[in-house]
């Protein structure tokens, strides 16, 4: 309590002072925005002071003020600034400050241009609407992926987009969160950091008031500051961790001082398989003890009033999703199937009642597709959405096997009937 005590009546002494500050000039830009400048080496730099409620929704930082070059936008320039909903920089923008666009709360995306060069900490903290960031081509310091903002070199995780919300799992090959990474990040509830992952940086977990659950996959416990890298509203429930360093994060003040229990990591159940057999759909998975929770969904049903004549396009498609749990297991991803209802042989008749058909039973998990049902040697083929044409092949034991590792809707075509399938 005396900690934040203490951070409160700074904070206050820095809102109360926020007025007062030292400048070099003042310009307009042709919108009427007055911006307050600082001169530096190679021109001028946007300085924290000028009557930011009144900017436009979509800012555009001029290239030149009073014929001098900006370069640079300083700390706290733009910081609650809370109309902003975008920010467009010229090529001469080479930095962006301390806490430059901080609680800029209807920010919802930010572009970095190829010449930023460095960005303060803090830079983008408490942007809550913010949705992604993007980074120009040719940017040799930063990066985006996924939205999320790194270092070129991806060792560092520079800045979360506040708007993220479930699950994170920081990449393989990130070794440090930079301060205020995750700041203001609300809609979280976990993290995982990943194996070689080194030190949790000041303030990173700031005010993620959903956070309940970081996963730490270094058998090393991470550095990281017991004080400032979580806030005190933060309430981590759970640190997960490998089971042979569950004491060695038992006796790091660092971690103990800031989550309620460390637990092992557990052992994930085994996916499930799903199968189609005469008439019967089984589950099975290799898990002792597992129970396959399923659901079943017919997403085509129709109903409604039919006039005579009126002809309705039919197909059967039974869309079955599946994951495994066990005591003392952690859940298995979800498995997902789709069982389609195609005509047997080339059999035609305009009377349902004389109709054969055939189950074709398609699963689809981590890229790998496997449709069963099949005739031997009955050709497959695959195609893009926008009708490229990708692979084909021949069943075996009324089975084919496809990868295709992007998640995108593909077109299966068996025979003369086509169906929809969305690669997972």
């Amino acid at each position: 309590m005396k900690r934040f005590l203490v951070f409160m009546i700074c904070l206050s002494l820095v809102v109360s002072n926020s007025n007062i500050f030292a400048y070099d000039g003042t310009a307009k830009d042709g919108n009427g925005n007055t911006f307050y400048y600082n001169n530096v080496s190679d021109g001028i730099e946007l300085t924290y002071g000028f009557d930011g409620y009144n900017l436009q929704a979509n800012l555009i930082i001029p290239g030149t003020l009073d014929g001098k070059t900006v370069v640079g936008i300083g700390e706290r320039a733009f910081i609650n600034c809370s109309k902003i909903e975008s920010v467009s920089f010229p090529s001469t923008v080479k930095s962006l400050g301390y806490l430059s666009f901080a609680n800029c709360t209807s920010l919802a995306s930010i572009s970095i241009t190829a010449n930023i060069e460095l960005i303060g900490a803090g830079a983008f903290s408490g942007c809550t609407q913010l949705e992604k960031f993007t980074v120009e081509g040719g940017n040799t310091r930063f990066l985006a992926q996924d939205g999320v903002l790194y270092s070129k070199d991806m060792e560092t995780l520079v800045s979360c987009p506040g708007a993220m919300a479930g699950s994170f799992i920081i990449p393989g090959g990130v070794k440090e969160t930079a301060e205020y990474a995750f700041y203001g990040c609300r809609k979280l509830t976990s993290v995982t950091l990943p194996e070689n992952f080194e030190k949790v940086g000041s303030y990173t977990f700031w005010s993620c008031h959903s956070l309940k659950e970081v996963r730490s996959l270094n058998v090393t416990p991470p550095a990281t500051n017991k004080i400032n890298a979580f806030y005190e509203n933060t309430n981590v429930d759970i640190l997960y961790v490998p089971v042979e360093s569950l004491n060695k994060y038992k006796d790091n003040s660092s971690w103990t001082n800031n989550v309620a229990a460390i637990l092992p990591i557990p052992i994930p159940c085994e996916s499930p398989e799903i199968n189609y057999s005469n008439g019967c759909l089984t589950f099975s998975c290799q898990t002792p003890g597992a129970e396959i929770h399923y659901e079943i969904n017919v997403p085509d049903m129709k109903s409604g009033v039919a006039k005579n004549g009126q002809g309705l396009e039919l197909s059967a498609v039974y869309e079955i999703s599946a994951h495994a749990a066990a005591p003392d297991y952690e859940d298995s991803e979800s498995k997902t199937a789709y069982l389609y209802w195609l005509p047997a042989g080339d059999k035609s008749s305009s009377n349902i009642c004389d109709i054969e058909q055939r189950p074709i039973l398609v699963t689809c998990n981590n890229g790998y597709i496997s449709i069963s049902g099949l005739e031997e040697n009955e050709r497959v083929d695959f195609y893009l959405l926008d009708g490229t044409y990708l692979s084909y092949s021949f069943a075996k034991e009324g089975t084919v096997t496809y990868t295709h590792a992007k998640r995108e809707l593909l077109i299966i075509k068996i025979g003369n009937k086509s169906l929809k399938l969305m690669a997972r």
